[in-house]
């Protein structure tokens, strides 16, 4: 799936698989702040790789655990001035494996 928000965290770009994964249409999340949308990733290692990305403007890359639905992703992290592009891929089935 993939995200895009601007330097304010509001969500300016979303593609379908991402609004079904939250059950919304992209036309209700787009201009949504991404904290509000996604309360449950306030205070974990995906806010701090995220808000580290935009302030430095550094692309990077990370997995993470999604406690809301129990699933793993490997999330990719590119930005461009003023914005930032969040690709998420479940890896589950690979983290049950290990």
């Amino acid at each position: 799936s993939v995200l895009t928000v601007d330097s304010d965290w509001r969500i300016v770009y979303v593609n379908s698989a991402t609004a079904r994964f939250v059950g919304q249409t992209t036309d209700e999340l787009l201009g949504r702040d991404l904290w509000q949308t996604f309360p449950a990733l306030i205070g974990t290692a995906y806010e701090a790789n995220v808000r580290r990305a935009m302030a430095e403007q550094a692309s990077t890359s990370f997995e993470n655990f999604y406690p809301p639905i129990g699933k793993w992703f490997a999330m990719r992290v590119h930005t461009a001035p003023g914005l930032l592009t969040l690709f998420s891929t479940d890896i589950t089935a690979r983290k049950r494996q290990e």
